[in-house]
């Protein structure tokens, strides 16, 4: 997997043609700097939020933006719960700390809400690719879900990847 992610996945034509979405989300940043001219802005918060907009376009394609947004507030929730102090932290070989606190149950709950959103997105791309019956010949509209299920399909492989482990590779590769 890691030869994978170096080769296919942050390879400087994969990380160039990532150009195109990082130059309208900086314009669109920018504009709704502008639209918000004389009021208070949250820099911050435009910002994580582009960011985010950047990321989900470059790992997902085009995302609805209840989709996205659903995404980020996701990312948001598992941001809230890690930061701070845990006396889970303390006793790491006390796993009953993690359950007692309410923390894993909470990021368990987290992690299948983000699990059916990757499931669908995957099966929204291999849906796109039957109809079309072809990958995008186009490196530039290729997005990270795109090249793992091309190389998944392509069969070069020693062991067969799954939707798993390519939920698993954008969870890791995404935040």
């Amino acid at each position: 997997m890691r030869k994978i992610c170096i080769m296919e996945l942050l390879s400087d034509k994969s990380v160039l043609s990532f150009h195109k979405i990082r130059q309208d989300e900086v314009l669109h940043l920018v504009e709704v700097i502008r639209q918000l001219a004389g009021k208070s802005v949250n820099i911050t918060e435009q910002l994580f939020s582009h960011t985010s907009s950047m990321v989900c376009r470059a790992a997902f394609g085009q995302v609805s933006k209840e989709d996205r947004y659903k995404f980020v507030r996701l990312m948001k929730q598992v941001l809230a719960l890690e930061e701070g102090f845990h006396m889970a932290d303390l006793f790491l070989s006390y796993r009953i700390f993690h359950v007692l606190t309410g923390l894993k149950p909470e990021l368990l709950k987290i992690h299948h809400k983000m699990d059916i959103i990757f499931e669908n997105l995957i099966k929204e791309h291999i849906n796109n690719h039957t109809r079309n019956k072809k990958f995008i010949a186009d490196p530039n509209q290729k997005d990270l879900i795109d090249v793992l299920l091309q190389i998944r399909d392509s069969g070069d492989l020693q062991f067969p990847i799954s939707n798993d482990d390519i939920k698993a590779i954008i969870f890791v590769v995404d935040p």
